[in-house]
This record gives C-alpha cells, structure tokens and sequence, in this order.
C-alpha cells in the first residue's frame, strides 16, 4: 500500500473533516426550518380554531 506525501494527506483530512462540518451544519439548518415549519402550521390550525370559535357565538 503506498501514501502519498503528508501534505497530501493533511489536506484530504481537512477536506473530509470540512465536509462532514458542513453536513452537520446543514442537519441543524433544515432541523431548525422544519421546527419553524411545523410552529407556523400549528399557530394557523390554533388562529382557525379560535376564528371558528368566535363565529359561532
């Protein structure tokens, strides 16, 4: 098995650590929107209920 030179090396590890970064990054991102998306839907279901409410008295 042959390796190329440290510098080689090193940078694919960098490189590979970046990217495994990024990925968690964007897990948390898309984690955080979908949260917001379900708290908006769940407000406009409560403001319907509520809207609803209020017409029947």
């Amino acid at each position: 098995m042959t390796y190329g030179c440290p510098n080689d090396i090193i940078t694919k590890l960098i490189r590979e650590k970046t990217i495994l970064k990024n990925q968690k990054k964007n897990k948390k991102l898309l984690t955080r929107v979908n949260n917001y998306d379900i708290l908006d839907k769940l407000l406009r279901t409560t403001e319907m209920i509520e809207a609803d409410s209020k017409k029947e008295k």
